[in-house]
């Protein structure tokens, strides 16, 4: 038999305790090594110089040897994987083409034995039937793990797609765990952070279209050292002709598309100003404590929410808010009420099925506004009609 089907040989399964090898052995490495630090460092005032060499000495080889120790078992590793590869693809070729899902009879033997053989594979010294019984195990466990992985990463691809919804939606629902000025300079502070990135987008987009032009008097020199006066004046000529093409390709780039990009920055900039103002502004907003969640909820009149459950099971519901009396924070200072307003999501049965959170507005609440809300990320909520009701607050008076 050649070389290449002996490197092909049948790989059995690694033994049960190599794990538990590999964790002794590290664990005898860690405390060899310190002890020979701790007796290196202490003993170089009192042990003689031959001692001290002959521990470093021991301590290196120490090292060596947990080294090529583990070397040894990613060698291992990959052996096994590579058998492990090679029976997955025995057993999917025997399944798909003859239907062998067990092998008890000769025929299923002779026809595992062809395949195998037309792989390069040597199971001589083995049992057919316990080899192809692995096989199988093998490749019905790595079928499990490829569907599991596909479930795993459509299922990451919807909970995105929710999520996504929700910012468009309901965009200040990640909001709803901060209190008093922190929930408005979080918003302040995301909305900032997407006007950075548009302007870093517009100041890329600005230059990704733009050609550079070459210096004809820096070619034309070289080309003059190289092969001559005459060839480096035609060449300097030919540069500046390209910079020309140059030069209009820009100009017409920039017209299309330079000009546009760069108002946007400009917009961008100013809006991205504005926001660094407002943030400082809220920094100093004044918030009330002598007001109660419950008070302040009580001074709020609820429509009836229109409810609508999305592709993606997340449930939106709209519903009017007026603040019958606004919070008195001081003489002749009017506040506004600010936080979010929970509920409980009830299906026809009345049952409470899940909560819905409602945000209010950037400024929070001063006289009447409709405010979305949402139900919980973390909830799938199947269609069906649905109604809510408001049942506690975390809300606060400040200044608006």
């Amino acid at each position: 038999m050649n070389d290449s089907t002996n490197e092909k040989k049948y790989v059995p399964s690694l033994p049960k305790n190599l794990q538990k090898q590999i964790k002794t052995r590290n664990i005898i490495t860690a405390c060899l090594i310190i002890i020979s630090l701790i007796i290196i460092l202490v003993g170089q005032a009192t042990l003689p110089f031959e001692t001290i060499i002959v521990f470093i000495v021991l301590l290196l080889l120490v090292i060596f040897a947990a080294l090529a120790h583990h070397i040894y078992v990613l060698f291992l590793v990959q052996k096994r994987q590579l058998a492990l590869n090679r029976l997955y693809t025995l057993y999917k070729k025997c399944y798909n083409e003859s239907k062998i899902e067990h092998c008890r009879t000769s025929f299923d033997i002779e026809k595992i034995k062809l395949v195998a053989t037309q792989m390069g594979l040597d199971f001589s010294g083995y049992n057919i039937a316990d080899v192809y019984e692995e096989a199988r195990s093998i490749y019905l466990e790595t079928e499990k793990q490829k569907q599991e992985q596909v479930a795993l990463e459509a299922e990451k691809e919807r909970l995105a797609k929710k999520r996504n919804e929700i910012d468009k939606r309901c965009p200040y629902y990640f909001a709803r765990k901060y209190t008093g000025r922190e929930k408005r300079l979080m918003i302040l502070r995301k909305e900032l952070a997407k006007s950075q990135e548009q302007i870093q987008f517009t100041q890329t987009a600005q230059k990704i279209g733009l050609k550079q032009e070459t210096n004809p008097y820096v070619m034309g020199g070289l080309a003059s050292g190289l092969v001559g006066g005459a060839a480096g004046l035609a060449i300097a000529m030919d540069t500046e002709r390209e910079n020309t093409e140059i030069r209009k390709s820009n100009a017409e780039w920039k017209n299309t598309v330079g000009i546009p990009a760069s108002m946007m920055e400009a917009r961008a900039q100013r809006y991205s100003n504005d926001l660094l103002a407002e943030i400082t502004t809220a920094e100093r907003k004044y918030v009330s404590t002598s007001f109660s969640s419950k008070s302040l909820l009580d001074k709020i009149v609820f429509s009836k929410a229109k409810c609508e459950v999305s592709e993606n099971k997340t449930l939106f519901a709209d519903i009017k808010m007026k603040l019958t009396d606004p919070p008195v924070l001081s003489e002749n200072v009017t506040g506004v009420v600010d936080g979010v307003v929970i509920g409980e999501i009830r299906d026809r049965n009345n049952k409470t099925i899940g909560q819905i959170y409602f945000v209010l507005p950037l400024y929070g609440l001063s006289s009447e506004t409709t405010v979305t809300g949402c139900s919980d990320e973390k909830q799938d909520i199947e269609n069906g009609n649905y109604t809510i009701k408001i049942t506690d607050a975390n809300l606060w008076a400040m200044e608006k």
